[in-house]
């Protein structure tokens, strides 16, 4: 059966791979606890994989020291396990009186806007998503 700390420890050696961390778990739970106020849509890309996959966003009692509880992808998940977390610059939200789709930025900003106050976080911004890096590859 493997522990905790040989799951750890294996997550380390992948880790191992990249040239260099971005983020550490401070910054990570910094960059949740934004992404859980602005109700963001993300999509999570984990070490040595690197494919994008949606997931819902864990809950602030879920958002651990050096790790997110249970957040709904398999177990427990280190933040050195993530490589990326990105949601989507364009949200699209239908008009109540007109019922028109509207295409709405004012979210992602409100997020890239809350991150840059907080701190240097490695955010880079292309015409779909806002993404934050934690590994240079």
């Amino acid at each position: 059966m493997t522990t905790m700390n040989d799951w750890a420890s294996n997550v380390r050696k992948k880790a191992q791979c990249y040239s260099g961390s971005l983020m550490n778990n401070t910054k990570w739970r910094k960059a949740l606890e934004v992404l859980i106020e602005h109700k963001a849509e993300i999509e999570v890309a984990f070490i040595k994989e690197e494919n994008f996959h949606s997931y819902s966003l864990p809950k602030e009692t879920q958002i651990k020291s050096d790790h997110i509880q249970d957040p709904g992808f398999g177990g427990p998940c280190l933040y050195s396990q993530i490589y990326s977390i990105r949601t989507p610059i364009i949200e699209k939200r239908r008009n109540t009186r007109t019922g028109a789709t509207i295409e709405c930025k004012e979210r992602s900003k409100n997020i890239e806007s809350k991150l840059t106050e907080i701190g240097e976080f490695p955010i880079s911004i292309c015409k779909k998503y806002l993404t934050l890096t934690a590994y240079e590859s």
